[in-house]
């Protein structure tokens, strides 16, 4: 850590130096719901100085397409961090992999922020073991995505040796 970072736990507290941030209280508000929760935890790259610390994101979707939600705010969240200069990928895994089939159908929120990320080329793949049991590969390919085995992908212990911080939604 640089010495004007400050990390913070669940609670809001000044983890390195035993105190609390200018502003938060030691019992950080949280409406107690599991979301709220993460991000108050994941928040440990907070500066003092104003200063902006780049960072790395790798959006894992695992939700099927029928809860459009799941991967339409995922998508504007990559868009916001690759607009504030953060280096962010996003990857289709799992369930998320039907996404591809019936594309055209998708509701027009999710699918606007599918197009903005992916004319961002913010998506990095989809994983070629799960597209290829999900039957899929055709509309994934057709898509302009590459299908070249059967490897489940993405490397996450990659991933996290390279520097991403992963999100799983």
């Amino acid at each position: 850590m640089l010495g004007n970072e400050v990390a913070l736990s669940s609670h809001g507290r000044d983890v390195e130096r035993g105190g609390t941030l200018p502003g938060r209280s030691a019992g950080l508000a949280t409406t107690g719901d599991p979301a709220s929760e993460m991000f108050a935890a994941t928040d440990s790259r907070l500066r003092t100085d104003g200063a902006n610390e780049m960072s790395r994101h790798a959006f894992l979707l695992l939700s099927p397409p029928e809860t459009p939600g799941k991967i339409a705010n995922p998508l504007e969240y990559a868009v916001q961090l690759d607009d504030a200069g953060h280096e962010v990928i996003v990857w289709f895994d799992g369930d998320a992999t039907f996404w591809f089939e019936g594309l055209e159908d998708r509701p027009a929120p999710a699918l606007d922020a599918y197009e903005s990320a992916r004319d961002r080329d913010l998506i990095a793949g989809v994983c070629d073991h799960c597209a290829t049991h999900k039957g899929v590969v055709d509309a994934v390919v057709n898509e302009g995505f590459e299908i070249a085995g059967e490897a489940h992908q993405p490397d996450v212990a990659g991933l996290v040796d390279d520097g991403f911080e992963l999100h799983l939604v």
